[in-house]
């Protein structure tokens, strides 16, 4: 999909969704924010530098998971995942030993050290990419229809540990889907709708336009279209619709 008039600005330490039907270009997008694809015409800036003149730099400050996990894992345990990823920072052997070993803790994969990457579920494999992207100390994580390959309670999990890392180490976390329902603690959700943007709100703002999300080819979540159909005074009762992950900033 070719992109037209694409003009946004993600910031450290927020999360944003990037929403449209299959092949309004997210992945175009995607891959044009961690210099994977060039612009013909028009110019994209990493933290002030070009992916044309900086590409190294823009590719440690900005890692792209998509959806495809297993052929994005490249060797044959969990530890060896995340020790290559450290190589690149040009730190002794002790000193990646020991911080692989923490990132193994910290996302949960301890016991899986030395079991192959193709043997975890998909989640793990997900969590796995993110752990070896975190150690490169990256500025931005962009995820390309990742949570579309996940079950709702691994979702939810996924979720929560997105906003972790966004409040504790201030990255910029941008989540590209075709399904509102993955955004609903989103900072910020842009439209994408045949190559351009159609419009950048937040989700409750988005909810509050209706049908205009099916002009888009956007699916309104079903929880929402019940929640609509609510008399006034139990809408007021429930609160605005949102449904955030138990402990994130918003709830």
């Amino acid at each position: 999909m070719i992109l037209q008039d694409i003009n946004m600005v993600i910031a450290p330490g927020s999360l944003v969704g990037i929403v449209g039907p299959n092949g309004c270009g997210k992945t175009t997008l995607a891959r044009l924010l961690n210099g994977n694809l060039f612009p013909t015409s028009g110019t994209v800036q990493i933290d002030g530098l070009s992916p044309d003149h900086h590409l190294l730099e823009v590719k440690r400050l900005v890692t792209l998971i998509q959806a495809d996990a297993e052929n994005q894992l490249i060797t044959p345990t969990v530890l060896d995942e995340i020790t290559f990823a450290l190589q690149a920072l040009g730190l002794d052997k002790h000193d990646i030993q020991q911080k692989a070993e923490a990132a193994l803790e910290q996302f949960g994969l301890g016991c899986y050290r030395d079991v192959h990457p193709f043997y975890l579920s998909v989640g793990e494999q997900f969590r796995l990419l993110v752990a070896a992207a975190v150690v490169r100390q990256p500025r931005y994580l962009v995820l390309d229809e990742v949570l579309s390959m996940l079950d709702s309670p691994t979702r939810q999990i996924f979720l929560q540990m997105l906003l972790d890392l966004r409040d504790s180490l201030g990255l910029g976390i941008v989540i590209l889907t075709h399904r509102l329902e993955d955004l609903l603690n989103t900072d910020q959700v842009i439209v994408l709708n045949a190559g351009r943007i159609a419009a950048q709100r937040t989700i409750t703002e988005l909810f509050s336009q209706g049908t205009t999300l099916e002009d888009w080819n956007i699916e309104i979540p079903l929880s929402y279209q019940v929640y609509a159909l609510l008399p006034s005074h139990l809408r007021e009762f429930f609160g605005e619709f949102t449904r955030t992950v138990p402990g994130s900033r918003r709830g």
